[in-house]
């Protein structure tokens, strides 16, 4: 499995609420699980929703020029913002 920075960020974070890290060791098949997991999660965000797309424009100038980080985390905050 290639394994990639976010990829792994991702998958310490499930891993971190999952279990208990002082007993269940980030290796082995609890790793290969998480980033299994963190890989489905992220590939779940890749078509952006409406709202995502407006939370990015929203963070444009007038001119249409925009900061691509702000608006990532902008499109990552509208989901985080939205009610079950």
């Amino acid at each position: 499995m290639i394994e990639t920075e976010m990829i792994e960020r991702v998958a310490r974070v499930f891993y971190e609420a999952e279990w208990n890290t002082a007993l269940v060791p980030f290796e082995g098949e609890t790793k290969e699980f998480a980033m299994t997991v963190a890989r489905a999660a992220i590939e779940a965000m890749r078509e952006p929703t409406p709202r995502m797309m407006t939370a990015f424009h929203d963070v444009c100038d007038p001119y249409g020029q925009c900061d691509w980080k702000k608006g990532w985390q902008a499109m990552i905050d509208a989901v985080l913002k939205e009610n079950p």
